[in-house]
């Protein structure tokens, strides 16, 4: 039997504004189990340490959301709330997946698990070292770079390497001060003079 005391979204956010405590609290208990089952939903393949930050990461937002939340908004709070939380998680999920392709990397070029200081080793999986699939792939690709140095300009490089590790045009663009559009105009060059060279 459902709790016939269960506050909804709106009286909660009034409760919250007027300083009562146990409004967060019934917040957290209220998205508790929406989150977890967005969390599993996104995340599969990820070990529990991992989907355990990212639920207080989550949470954290939670907070975020009901300080910036507008009543006003045609959109509900839940709505709002969960669009913020798969962000976070899609986030989440790109970021890992770059650090892993390098502790993968450092872990092939010297032959040992990397762990932090608690123990956990960082990569994911039980197997001691990569599939040879992608070790040959990264080999592959540090030697496509290291040959490509000597044609291509040092900016050309950095975009080519950034893209080889994942990040998105967009990525690249921010963090090499360049518009969008100039590395999508850089990587299409490289293409184009990668299919000249073969």
């Amino acid at each position: 039997m459902e709790n016939t005391n269960r506050k909804n979204d709106y009286e909660l956010l009034y409760m919250y504004r007027q300083m009562e405590d146990v409004a967060l609290h019934l917040f957290i208990q209220n998205y508790s189990v929406k989150v977890w089952r967005m969390i599993h939903q996104h995340s599969t393949g990820m070990n529990q340490r991992n989907r355990e930050e990212l639920y207080q990461l989550c949470m954290i937002k939670l907070a975020e959301a009901i300080d910036s939340y507008q009543m006003d908004k045609q959109s509900s709070f839940a709505t709002y709330y969960m669009k913020i939380v798969k962000h976070v998680i899609l986030d989440y999920v790109k970021k890992q997946a770059r650090y892993q392709s390098h502790i993968d990397e450092f872990t092939m070029l010297y032959g040992f698990e990397v762990c932090d200081e608690s123990g956990h080793y960082l990569r994911e999986g039980n197997e001691a070292f990569p599939h040879a699939k992608k070790e040959l792939q990264n080999e592959q690709l540090r030697q496509l770079l290291s040959e490509s140095k000597v044609i291509l300009k040092e900016r050309e490089y950095q975009i080519l390497a950034m893209r080889m590790q994942g990040y998105t045009y967009k990525e690249i663009a921010e963090k090499m001060h360049l518009s969008r559009n100039t590395i999508d105009y850089m990587v299409r060059k490289l293409r184009k003079q990668k299919d000249g060279i073969d």
